[in-house]
Parts: structure tokens; C-alpha cells; sequence
């Protein structure tokens, strides 16, 4: 509904076939022309040449500067028009890409589907008069020498002409979208998820094991790491919202107050820590891209967020208990609130209960739950950045209500650097729309909520 644009996860494509129909793809694009030509494009299947199309005709270039094949459909009455590179040349290369075709269609169809009911029609809506007609398509964008013209791409602005498209690549970037990063989901919700990330999935569940670990040490030896310096561990119902949550907080790992964190001993939980700080520098890095990418999706140089500093992340584990009986719906795991820094990068186990709501002034609430998606990470914008952008980006209301599960899940905070002062970006304002905060200082905000919420009230704030 938004971009038009969205990524496809657990597809049931096997990775490997993935990475060998794009083996095969570069092998056929490696032949000489002459042997390509063999296959020229008819009717709308076989391969044509660099400059041989041009998606978008106002252009006075050439032509894209691609080569194509195409393949069209292998079980109807026109699946003999299809063409295939001599198996002597190619040998696995027609049997890789008819199962490659078959794979990617049935998750096709499956999607289609899943839209049709979206769109409260029967599941088979799409296919009711006739089969899909899909096509695969193979491309070569060639690398270039010397000075590139910006006026040559490799396609031109284009919409697809069919119902969806699923594409693959080799992960060299180049694809974009009118809109380009301006993420729609920080003007709307605030949230998003985040994929592609580069954070293994077993460092995430080794994080979340050990996470687990401490917070079933006995009360006494948790609170021998007792809050302070905004680091170390929170019993139930501490904070001033008396939400039901245990927490420990763990501050910069590399910085000249990184002696300030608090670890459980080594003889209780021996690869706690060391999981912890690889789990915190991962996180960490993923933020810091991802924070670029803002930069500039707002205009600004990449590295505008960190300009004064280095930016002052934190990370709380999170765990909220089982309960038995009946539930009192008024006590909340984690009550409605803003995060207060520019950013959260948040995974969880899997079970339920996040939640946000879109409009803060709108009066009754209205909730909606946040799914999980295994490997992902639910990103949300914090007060910092929506002050930053006078409200563009939403720093959205959320919460977490108890399911009766017990529930676990880690939080990086993104903050600023402490003396980096936040104020409306130029371009975010104007006469029409003048900022609506005032500038302040990062740490002064940050030591303005925490007293406000009470953080870590545990007799050792200090």
C-alpha cells in the first residue's frame, strides 16, 4: 500500500538453488555473442542483447544497458517455444532453471493467494479463469570503465506490467525505488522490521540462552549487579510505572566508562559476558548503518548522527514472567511508552505481546499487536529522532501486555552522543510548520526521562 515494494522471507526457495540458478545465469551470460545470439529473443522468450530495450522511452539514451533471457512457462501448450543453450555448452543449465521456475512459482501462488484474502476474497481469486502466465526473466548488468554516465542505466524508470514481481539478485546494489529510503513506516508507525542485517541467528538465540540464564539466578545474586551509572539489574515492579518486568542494563563495552557495567561472575555464568559484548558490538554496528541510512533519507551526510560523538548505546535484557490464573488486564508487562533515544532495534522469543498505537491523542486507544518474524528485528524511532525531525518521524506509543507466557526479549537503545544538542533538522520545518521543541542536550533529555520514569530505583540509583 505504501512503497509497492516489500521483502518475501521463508519462502521455502532453498538458498542453494537460489545460489546455483545465478551460477547458471552467469554462465550464460559469460558465452560469446555469437553463441547468445543463437537464442534471439522470440516470441517473448530467448535472449536479447545490451541496448536491445529501453523500459523508459523519454530517455534519448541508447538503450538499458542489460542483456536479458527470458523463460516462459514450461507446462502449457507453449512451453516448446521456450529456448536453452546447447547441453553440451551448458549441461545442468535448462534442469537448474525449470526447478528454479517451479519453486518460484509455487511461492508465487501462495502469496497471491495470501493477497487475495487480504483483500477479502476467496483464497483463489486470482487463478479462478485462468493459470497464472508468469515469466522468468535473467539479467547482466555489465561492469563499466572509467567515468559513468548517469544518463545510461542499466533499466530505466519502470513499473512491472504484470500482477507482482519476485526478484532475486547477487546482492550488488543498484535497484531503487522513487522513494527511495524516505521510510514511509518512521512517518506512519514509527516501526518497522529489519532484515539483512548481519547478525548471525545463533549469536540472537546464544544472546537470548543467556539472557535466560541470569534471570533464573536466585534474587540475592541478581542483585549483587544492583542498578547504578544506568547499568547492572532491576527487580519486578521497580520502575515508577510498576510495569512487570526484570531488567539489566548493559552501557558501552569499549568506551572509558565501560568499567561501569556489571557482570554476572564467571564462576555462576563462564560465556555470559563475552556473549553479551559480541551480541551488543553486532547490534551496534547494524545501528550504525542503519542510522546512516536515516542521515541520509533526511538529506543530511551520512555520518550527521555521530558528528559530535560517537553515539551512546545501551542494551536491556528483558524478562517478564509467567503467570498463572486469571490475569489483571490494568497490570502491564511494559505500560505505553516512548522509547527516549533516536532509535530501538528489538528482538524477542517469539512469543506475543508487543504492541503500538499509531495515534497517542486518539481517544479510545487503539492497539495492534506487532507479529514476530524469526531473525528480525523490530526497529522503532525514539523521542530523540522525532524532535530532531519535528515530528516526521514518529516516536510511537507502545506496550507490552501479559499473555500468561513467560517472555524475553532485548532492546539497543541508540542514543547520541551525550553533548550532541537535538533540534529540528532545517529541512523539517518551515514558516507553515515551525519547530515544536525546543533544543536541548541528549543527556540532560535522557537523565530528564529516567528520572521521570524513575529507572532502576532500586536504593543504588545514583
Amino acid at each position: 500500500m505504501d512503497y509497492g515494494f516489500f521483502y518475501l522471507i521463508n519462502h521455502g526457495v532453498e538458498n542453494e538453488l537460489i545460489q546455483k540458478a545465478l551460477e547458471e545465469s552467469r554462465n550464460f551470460f559469460s558465452l560469446p555473442l555469437e553463441e547468445k545470439l543463437k537464442l534471439p529473443r522470440t516470441e517473448h522468450r530467448g535472449y536479447t542483447p545490451l541496448y536491445a530495450e529501453k523500459l523508459d522511452t523519454s530517455l534519448h539514451s541508447e538503450g538499458d544497458l542489460k542483456e536479458t533471457f527470458y523463460i516462459g512457462t514450461l507446462d502449457d501448450d507453449k512451453s516448446h517455444l521456450n529456448q536453452w543453450p546447447s547441453q553440451e555448452i551448458l549441461p545442468s543449465w535448462r534442469f537448474t532453471m525449470e526447478l528454479y521456475y517451479e519453486k518460484v512459482l509455487s511461492a508465487g501462488r501462495r502469496l497471491i493467494s495470501l493477497i487475495a484474502l487480504a483483500l477479502n476474497l476467496e483464497e483463489d481469486f486470482f487463478l479462478k479463469a485462468e493459470p497464472l502466465y508468469p515469466f522468468l526473466r535473467l539479467l547482466h548488468y555489465p561492469a563499466e570503465q572509467g567515468m559513468l554516465d548517469e544518463k545510461v542505466l542499466g533499466a530505466s524508470a519502470h513499473s512491472d506490467y504484470g500482477m507482482i514481481t519476485l526478484l532475486v539478485s547477487d546482492g550488488v546494489p543498484g535497484l531503487q525505488a522513487r522513494v527511495i529510503f524516505k521510510v514511509f513506516a518512521c512517518k506512519d508507525t514509527g516501526f518497522f522490521y529489519l532484515i539483512n542485517h548481519g547478525i548471525e541467528i545463533e549469536l540472537i538465540q546464544k544472546a537470548l540462552e543467556e539472557s535466560k540464564n541470569f534471570f533464573s539466578l536466585p534474587l540475592e545474586e541478581k542483585m549483587k549487579l544492583a542498578w547504578k551509572e544506568h547499568r547492572g539489574y532491576t527487580p519486578l515492579c521497580s520502575e515508577r510505572l510498576g510495569d512487570v518486568k526484570e531488567t539489566i542494563y548493559i552501557g558501552p563495552v569499549e568506551d572509558d566508562k565501560s568499567y561501569l557495567n556489571q557482570w554476572p561472575s564467571r564462576d555462576i555464568l563462564p560465556s555470559w559476558r563475552f556473549t553479551m559484548e559480541l551480541y551488543y558490538e553486532k547490534v551496534r554496528a547494524a545501528g550504525r548503518m542503519l542510522i546512516s541510512l536515516i542521515a541520509l533519507a533526511l538529506n543530511l551526510e551520512e555520518d550527521f548522527f555521530e558528528k559530535d560523538g560517537p553515539m551512546d548505546p545501551f542494551l536491556r535484557l528483558l524478562h517478564y514472567p509467567g503467570e498463572q490464573g486469571v490475569l489483571d488486564e490494568k497490570v502491564l508487562g511494559s505500560s505505553a511508552h516512548s522509547d527516549y533515544g533516536m532509535m530501538t532495534l528489538l528482538v524477542t522469543d517469539g512469543v506475543p505481546g508487543l504492541q503500538v498505537c499509531r495515534e497517542k491523542t486518539k481517544k479510545p486507544q487503539v492497539w495492534e499487536d506487532v507479529p514476530h518474524i524469526s531473525g528480525a528485528f523490530v526497529v522503532n524511532i525514539g523521542d530523540m529522532m522525532e524532535r530532531w525531525t519535528n515530528c516526521l518521524y514518529r516516536s510511537t506509543l507502545h506496550r507490552v501486555i501479559r499473555t500468561g507466557q513467560e517472555r524475553y526479549s532485548m532492546a539497543f537503545f541508540l542514543n547520541p552522543f551525550p553533548d550532541s544538542v537535538v533540534k529540528c533538522l532545517k529541512s523539517c520545518c518551515s514558516e507553515a510548520s515551525p519547530p515544536r521543541f525546543p533544543p536541548i542536550r541528549s543527556g540532560d533529555y535522557l537523565k530528564e526521562r529516567y528520572r521521570a520514569n524513575n529507572i532502576g530505583n532500586t536504593g543504588n540509583d545514583q
